[in-house]
């Protein structure tokens, strides 16, 4: 996979397509050659598999097929999934990375020299591509390398790019990235920073081949610190269209005013009414989407220090094998687009982080008025259920009565060893026992005068039903008729155990729910 083994020996001699007559210079021209195409896809593995399988059909357009040998690499939880390769002379390969949250499609065309150059190359790759766009695509980076003989500035050599570059395509007027003497890093101009798809060039000593290649290709399947650096500001720059895409919908603002009006409606005119409930059914929802909303600028904060920390740290690995005595000092000193990615990181997470704050500052203003609303509709809520089992305890408790009653009074038609005065006062006490204790279990001891009153009702026919039957019992007593006395007594002890018994388990019962 090493790239410096296939470069042919016309170098030293050899210009690419422009490249001599773009110079323009009096000194000795200077040449590109070696003309490489780099295209690095990032993606979600699982969510979108249709990219995967559009580039690998593209790779075969191109004439690769699959390896079977694929190496495996575990640094970072990074593993290689797929390799295709062609047997054509020069690099034509492409390698597919699995990490725990994103993948990476690296597809490198690199003929031999003087075979093509980038317009070429980009032109092959687009037409193995076809008309579609991987929108679902988390950052693609178009990488166009190649070397150049003889000593040039930057200035020069942007003159020679911008002639062998493909139409449309133009060197940012600004300074390049120079990780090393006479590497050369463009990013060719866009307009916005949080773009999709990056286009970046990279040229470099002849003699110093080898040391660009392993920057840019892997080495027998280990990942290389432009690609890794590159896939970890794609993940940021896709956190900034989704921060772009939270702000065009960002409610803050409209909860602020929702709450201020809210507010000073309760200061006003605190009483209940149609308009305050949806005026705090309203809020009650912005404010569950705002605290949403600054949930998910937390979550995209974090992501974005992460790529940040990791993009430092291959930063920190492509100086591994430089003559570099301080590698932080190494990556601050770095210009040109590696510098404004650092820079532009670091303003995306304060913005990011600022508006998770604005978010949350503004979630606890709306809260408290939001609470109201709670209390008073769960209030609400409350009245209308208790109303609703008022009535359902009425109505059982009236059928519960009568059809106790109906029983009781099947007992006329039999001859009980009891006399007939005895019998109206035993019915009575059956039927109003019943009701006091229906209404008095099923209804609740409110302030409501109503249903006081309907138990106080049951529990006074009880009493008198009972006082009826233990009176006429006595007065039979003292008559000296005793026969029936027996059936009496068990009848009114039964009736007041049941009445008694019933009376304390439903205030135990009541007791606990209370506390």
């Amino acid at each position: 996979m090493d790239q410096s083994a296939v470069r042919a020996s016309d170098r030293a001699h050899g210009t690419g397509q422009g490249g001599a007559d773009a110079a323009g210079y009096g000194s000795a021209p200077v040449g590109l050659h070696a003309y490489a195409l780099h295209v690095y896809t990032y993606f979600d593995g699982i969510r979108h598999s249709e990219v995967a399988e559009r580039i690998t059909a593209a790779c075969r357009t191109v004439g690769m097929v699959e390896r079977g040998n694929v190496p495996f690499v575990g640094t970072g939880g990074i593993r290689t999934t797929q390799l295709l390769s062609a047997p054509r002379e020069g690099i034509w390969q492409a390698l597919r990375y699995a990490s725990p949250r994103l993948d990476a499609f690296l597809v490198c065309l690199s003929p031999e020299d003087g075979s093509a150059d980038w317009p070429k190359l980009d032109r092959e790759w687009r037409r193995a591509m076809g008309p579609g766009a991987d929108e679902d695509c988390i950052g693609r980076v178009r990488l166009f390398y190649a070397l150049y003989d003889g000593d040039a500035g930057a200035d020069q050599l942007a003159t020679v790019v911008a002639a062998v570059l493909p139409a449309g395509l133009e060197v940012r007027p600004t300074a390049p990235t120079e990780p090393r003497p006479g590497f050369y890093l463009w990013e060719l101009a866009e307009s916005d920073d949080d773009r999709l798809e990056r286009t970046v060039v990279l040229v470099a000593p002849t003699a110093q081949e080898a040391v660009s290649d392993a920057w840019v290709w892997p080495t027998e399947g280990d990942l290389r610190p432009l690609p890794g650096y590159l896939w970890q500001m794609a993940k940021a720059r896709h956190e900034a269209r989704r921060f772009a895409e939270h702000r065009s919908q960002d409610g803050s603002a409209r909860l602020y005013e929702l709450a201020s009006r809210f507010e000073r409606y309760e200061q006003t005119d605190p009483e209940p009414g149609r308009n305050r409930e949806r005026m705090l059914r309203r809020l009650q929802r912005e404010t569950a989407l705002a605290a949403a909303g600054e949930a998910r600028l937390r979550a995209m904060c974090r992501t974005i220090e992460a790529a940040a920390h990791e993009a430092r740290i291959w930063l920190e690995y492509w100086a591994e094998d430089m003559p570099v005595h301080d590698k932080s000092g190494w990556v601050e000193g770095l210009g040109g687009p590696v510098g404004r990615d650092q820079e532009y990181v670091a303003w995306l997470a304060t913005e990011v982080n600022d508006a998770a704050e604005l978010g949350r500052n503004t979630v606890a203003y709306a809260q408290p008025m939001a609470q109201i609303g709670s209390v008073d509709i769960e209030q609400r809520l409350r009245e209308i259920g208790e109303r609703s089992e008022s009535r359902t305890a009425l109505y059982t408790s009236v059928i519960a009565s009568v059809s106790l009653l109906l029983a009781a009074v099947q007992s006329l038609n039999y001859e009980p060893p009891m006399y007939a005065s005895l019998r109206s006062p035993l019915v009575a006490s059956v039927a109003a026992g019943g009701l006091f204790l229906s209404l008095a279990a099923a209804l609740r001891s409110t302030t409501r005068l109503r249903r006081r009153i309907w138990v106080g009702f049951a529990a006074a026919g009880f009493a008198a039903s009972v006082t009826w039957s233990v009176g006429t019992w006595l007065v039979r007593w003292q008559t000296a008729q005793l026969p029936s006395a027996p059936v009496s007594i068990a009848a009114s002890a039964a009736a007041a155990a049941v009445t008694f018994g019933a009376w304390l388990g439903w205030r135990a019962r009541r007791s606990r729910h209370e506390l």
